[in-house]
């Protein structure tokens, strides 16, 4: 109960770090051009919710809950990564009550455990609908379930 608990905590820490990450984003065109600057520069360097989520997926794959879900779909921490992405894309990237959506999605066992189920070669599929669809009804879900 303990270790579960420790868990708990180091991954509710690092979600909270993400949320921050996220919240002080500038959106200005000079802080855009100095990042651009930067990576012309120096190379494509993490920003700060990258490096929380790397964090985070290097967290959840010593989780047995986790890696189970994973194991029974068929999946690896690389579709996690896609999955946040193309929640990103679709809509998801977004805070609710406390959450930065994309990322909390993965970290909780019954919403990761939905993404999985519909995850298909590169975006979520949801009978009779397109892709596009698709991702963008798994999003929308994603962001009413927190």
């Amino acid at each position: 109960m303990f270790k579960t608990l420790r868990f708990s905590l180091k991954k509710s820490k690092i979600l909270a770090k993400i949320r921050k990450a996220v919240q002080s984003r500038k959106f200005d065109a000079q802080s855009i051009l100095e990042n651009v600057m930067k990576s012309a520069v120096s190379g494509k360097t993490m920003s700060k919710k990258e490096l929380y989520t790397e964090e985070l997926l290097t967290l959840l794959s010593k989780d047995k809950a986790t890696t189970n879900v994973l194991l029974e779909y068929n999946l690896k921490f690389d579709n996690l990564r896609e999955m946040i992405s193309t929640l990103e894309q679709h809509g998801a990237g977004q805070i609710v009550k406390g959450h930065y959506v994309a990322v909390s999605a993965v970290a909780f066992i019954d919403t990761l455990n939905v993404l999985c189920n519909y995850w298909d070669n590169g975006g979520f599929k949801i009978e009779e609908k397109s892709q596009s669809e698709s991702n963008d009804l798994m999003a929308y879900q994603m962001l009413q379930s927190f």
